[in-house]
């Protein structure tokens, strides 16, 4: 009985993910050829970007709908199983709402900074390949199911990827004021570790994981010996103005490391007040 209820669960789960998702490609690949007529034709001008948004929202309505609809029409009394066990099936049964759980605890440790939800997410897929084939389910040969459960795991497995992606591109808000870099925000505590002096002090740093800014107060002998132990970083020490932009205070150490997008990491240290700052960009 517990095996049936299982079954059931796990099938709806598949079918509403694939049912979601579906859907809303469905509705971005239409509403995207109408948007992209509208401004064809010139048209784009006198349509509010609300009511643009409120139309793709509602054409995802309606699509979704059918698709609700569609399932109940085709789905219905047409989960049965046969006596032959499916570990492939299984497998896709079992790895749908495990993909989707491994995302919800990538969310939950990105947004708190915690290592404990990413190591059991980690360890979600696996455990369900093992369930899957020690205890597989009896196949079920009905096209639409089958469809349904390929669908609903290459769906889930869509938003697991999408989702991390977009999430490491968007980069999280973060901030820290203190006087030791070993306190900074997961996300960048490599930059506390690798570009901020020992012995520094009034460390600020504010911006997101993929862009942020960092000053700190640093003594002359400190940043000389963290610029002789840095190998890899090789400061440019400026006596006086390289051109008319260049103000000072004189001398300074700087070091950019910049790709053609803006990205990297740029270095400077003050001699007369003390002060170095930083700023890094991801892209």
């Amino acid at each position: 009985m517990k095996r049936n209820i299982f079954y059931i669960i796990l099938n709806s789960i598949a079918l509403g993910i694939a049912v979601l998702v579906i859907s809303g490609i469905a509705a971005l690949m239409v509403g995207s050829v109408l948007v992209l007529g509208l401004m064809m034709l010139k048209l784009d001008k006198y349509i509010p970007d609300p009511l643009v948004w409120s139309f793709l929202f509602i054409l995802f309505g309606v699509m979704l709908a059918g698709g609700v609809f569609l399932a109940w029409k085709h789905g219905r009394h047409k989960l049965v199983q046969e006596e032959k066990k499916s570990r492939g099936q299984s497998v896709f049964l079992w790895e749908t709402p495990a993909f989707l759980l491994f995302f919800l605890l990538f969310y939950i440790a990105w947004e708190t900074d915690h290592d404990w939800p990413l190591l059991i997410g980690l360890g979600l897929p696996p455990l369900a390949l093992i369930t899957a084939l020690i205890f597989p389910f009896r196949q079920c040969r009905n096209g639409f199911w089958v469809a349904v459960r390929i669908l609903g795991f290459l769906s889930a497995f869509s938003v697991f990827a999408w989702g991390c992606m977009i999430l490491g591109r968007c980069g999280k808000e973060v901030s820290y004021q203190g006087n030791d870099p070993a306190g900074f925000p997961r996300s960048v505590l490599w930059i506390g570790e690798k570009y901020i002096p020992e012995g520094a002090s009034d460390i600020r740093l504010n911006g997101s994981s993929t862009a942020c800014d960092w000053s700190c107060r640093v003594s002359e002998k400190d940043f000389l010996k963290f610029k002789g132990k840095s190998g890899g970083i090789e400061f440019k020490k400026h006596e006086k103005p390289e051109n008319v932009f260049d103000k000072g205070p004189f001398p300074y150490y700087i070091y950019v490391n910049r790709r053609s997008d803006g990205g990297g990491i740029t270095l400077r240290y003050d001699v007369k007040t003390g002060k170095m700052t930083g700023s890094y960009s991801h892209h």
